[in-house]
């Protein structure tokens, strides 16, 4: 199963929020270590932080990116600010924002909720994390990931 087919069951299968799904899909992809309890941590970006605000899904994969290719902290990782906003630049140029509450009247169904953001953000992490090669065991700084 890929990120994107993984992110669609924990959304509408798990009952994830847009946040945990994506996140919950690339640690069991990935095998990144991350337990429920970190998940948790990422619980309050669903829904666009509860108020409409950046895409749940999105806060999802910088997340991910940050687990990926920050050892220490993120201001000590060359590189880190502009790998995120690439991520989010693609993220905006796929669905036309980064806002919950442009993205919702767009793409979310009664059926469905928004899980065609949840989607395009899992493929665009999986195309984001591959073409910055962070799955090689390496962080952008040349530490073990």
């Amino acid at each position: 199963m890929n990120l994107k087919q993984c992110a669609h069951d924990y959304f509408l299968h798990k009952d994830c929020n847009c946040a945990e799904a994506v996140v919950m899909a690339a640690n069991d992809t990935w095998s990144l270590g991350i337990t429920p309890a970190d998940v948790h941590l990422l619980s309050g970006f669903g829904g666009g932080m509860g108020c409409k605000r950046v895409c749940g899904a999105l806060a999802g994969g910088v997340a991910i990116i940050g687990r990926l290719a920050v050892t220490g902290c993120a201001h000590n990782t060359p590189g880190f600010g502009p790998l995120c906003g690439e991520f989010v630049q693609q993220f905006i140029d796929k669905l036309g924002s980064d806002q919950c509450a442009d993205l919702t009247p767009r793409y979310r169904t009664e059926a469905e909720r928004c899980v065609a953001v949840v989607e395009h953000a899992a493929q665009l992490l999986e195309e984001h994390v591959h073409k910055h090669s962070l799955m090689k065991g390496e962080s952008l700084h040349g530490n073990p990931v």
